[in-house]
């Protein structure tokens, strides 16, 4: 082995730069709450020129780069990070990734991660009795929310698809998140739009309408997809009716609770998913609401043997039976060099109980609630939604403004936010019109931090509306 070979190995090398980073990352933590600003837009090109120098350079320390690396990334530990649905990292969580990093066991097939597709297999059971399925070994893990959509899409394709090459077609809400859409067209499907009611819940009383109308187009309708809950508002479907409807019908029931799906720890929220259990499969983000870094979904089945009916192949170098290998994941995933995700979820669950789920989803939950209530006390603020979650839509209007000016408006404020750094909130269209989109993901935001960004929004939003007006009358 060559020298520098023996230096990249080198134990006491590994200890120096990982006792380092382990410094940083503490101290990171312990300050960032207290940091003014989330972070520091740099336009794209900028950003490029900055980091090109790095890697033409490469002159700078391990903990140089690792301090550049945290200063110019967004800070979602910061309490004033209420952006996009994406979980401040649980350090426990973390440090089960650095293992699994480390480790580096592609634990597609049992032999090549034994613990990590064990212990996988036991989280599927754990989530399934909380889901209501009762304790099975019906699903796996996955990279990600758009993944299993589109995995738990194709299975429901295997299963009801007939025989005669007729398209087939999903009936999916306006409010569903694209990868469904995307997901649905990657399979050679057609989506057929379901209208909404008032509420942007996929409205019951319409599928019937749909349904005969896609039929009537020579569409084999197979299948639903519901929402729990929607990621432009957070608004969860009614379950129980569409549950209804997809027996009645023999479709199959797919819920996308990538984010909204979390509330099954909970015994104040659990009611939003009523009829949960009802559905053929299901997928909720562990990186979402669950403190786990990302990627790290769960894809689940009421009937296990359904999850093994899509991937029918000869590889036999890597499978040396046929049949429901549970332990084998690489039989139902799409993934064959599978990363251990499951050791993040087994870790922080280990240490803290099952209790720190629910405190969690809990905690940010009511937060979303108390941020609503807070909007309909302000004069200048308009609420885009009743709250269901922790994602909550609101934008500034001022009197004598049309729409078009109150989007543009709102647009402006974000923007105006953004260059501040001092908060991280994104955007979104409820029935065509802008609002702002607060997703509350940190438990260490306040009621207080929620005051002081409406205030922010308030300020800003009056201070355009004057120079606006300003700059009309001269």
């Amino acid at each position: 082995m060559s020298q520098l070979l023996k230096q990249v190995f080198d134990p006491a090398f590994f200890h120096e730069q990982g006792e380092e980073m382990l410094d940083i990352l503490t101290r990171h933590l312990k300050e960032v709450p207290e940091r003014p600003r989330v972070f520091t837009p740099v336009d794209p090109d900028e950003e490029y020129s900055f980091w090109r120098a790095h890697w033409d350079h490469p002159d700078a320390s391990f903990g140089t780069l690792v301090n550049l690396l945290i200063e110019r990334s967004i800070h979602l530990h910061h309490p004033h990070y209420i952006g996009h649905q994406v979980s401040p990292a649980a350090p426990t969580a973390a440090l089960g990734g650095f293992l699994s990093d480390f480790l580096n066991n592609g634990m597609g097939i049992y032999e090549m991660g034994a613990p990590a597709s064990v212990i996988e297999s036991i989280i599927i059971e754990w989530v399934s009795e909380k889901v209501g399925y009762g304790s099975q070994r019906g699903g796996f893990l996955t990279s990600g929310g758009s993944l299993a959509n589109l995995t738990g899409l194709l299975v429901a394709r295997t299963a009801k698809r007939r025989p005669d090459r007729k398209p087939a077609g999903i009936l999916v809400s306006a409010e569903s998140h694209y990868s469904v859409d995307r997901s649905v067209r990657i399979l050679d499907m057609i989506p057929i739009p379901v209208p909404v009611t008032a509420t942007l819940r996929m409205d019951p009383t319409r599928l019937e309408e749909s349904y005969l109308a896609a039929e009537r187009e020579g569409i084999q309708v197979i299948g639903l997809v519901g929402n729990a809950c929607t990621t432009a508002t957070g608004t969860y479907d009614d379950l129980p009716a569409l549950a209804d409807f997809c027996e009645k019908n023999d479709l199959w029931f797919h819920i996308d609770g990538a984010h909204g799906a979390a509330v099954i720890f909970t015994e104040k929220y659990r009611h939003l998913v009523n009829g949960l259990e009802r559905a053929d499969s299901l997928c909720m983000d562990f990186h979402k609401m669950l403190m786990i870094p990302a990627l790290c979904t769960a894809l689940v089945f009421k009937r296990p043997l359904d999850s093994y009916r899509t991937y029918i192949q000869d590889a036999q170098y890597l499978f040396e039976n046929s049949g429901e290998e549970w332990f084998n994941v690489a039989k139902r995933s799409v993934e064959c060099t599978k990363y251990m995700m499951s050791v993040k979820i087994f870790l922080l669950r280990q240490q803290f109980g099952d209790q720190v789920f629910e405190e969690f989803v809990r905690t940010l939950y009511d937060l979303g609630h108390q941020l609503a209530a807070m909007v309909k006390e302000e004069p200048h603020l308009q609420l885009g939604q009743e709250a269901q979650s922790n994602i909550i839509c609101f934008r500034f209007v001022e009197p004598g403004m049309d729409d078009l000016e109150l989007d543009r408006l709102n647009q402006d404020i974000r923007k105006a936010l953004i260059q501040q750094g001092n908060f991280y909130i994104v955007q979104t269209k409820i029935r065509s019109r802008q609002f702002l989109r607060c997703t509350v993901m940190n438990p260490f935001t306040s009621t207080d931090d929620l005051t002081v960004l409406l205030h922010e929004v308030v300020r800003i939003g009056r201070q355009l509306t004057t120079s606006s007006i300003s700059i009309s009358k001269s």
